[in-house]
């Protein structure tokens, strides 16, 4: 029993550092040249065609995107990158949330 128990801890100690290197939940990006709603309402579209993407919020004034994934999923910030940049905008900074 004891070992069983021992393997579940490290088993889920692995997962949590796996998962330290491709955050999930909320991530920001500054973006430069979203100035319109017909902006947001492009790159939302691009977004929403992603599985891990739940919601995304853009704030125009700011000039930032706001993805919610869905829970337990990941998007790489070279994915998010190239998404933004095929839409037509710079990207300055990405943040990862919990």
């Amino acid at each position: 029993m004891k070992t069983l128990l021992l393997t579940l801890i490290t088993f889920f100690s692995l997962t949590q550092i796996g998962h330290a290197d491709h955050p999930s939940g909320t991530i920001t990006a500054d973006v430069e040249g979203l100035v319109c709603d017909f902006c947001a309402r492009a790159v939302e579209k691009v977004f929403l065609k992603q599985a891990a993407v739940e919601a995304i919020n853009i704030n125009l004034d700011d000039q930032k995107i706001e993805i919610h994934l869905q829970d337990k999923q990941t998007l790489d910030a070279s994915v998010i990158k190239q998404l933004i940049v095929d839409s037509g905008y710079n990207v300055k900074e990405i943040r990862y949330g919990s």
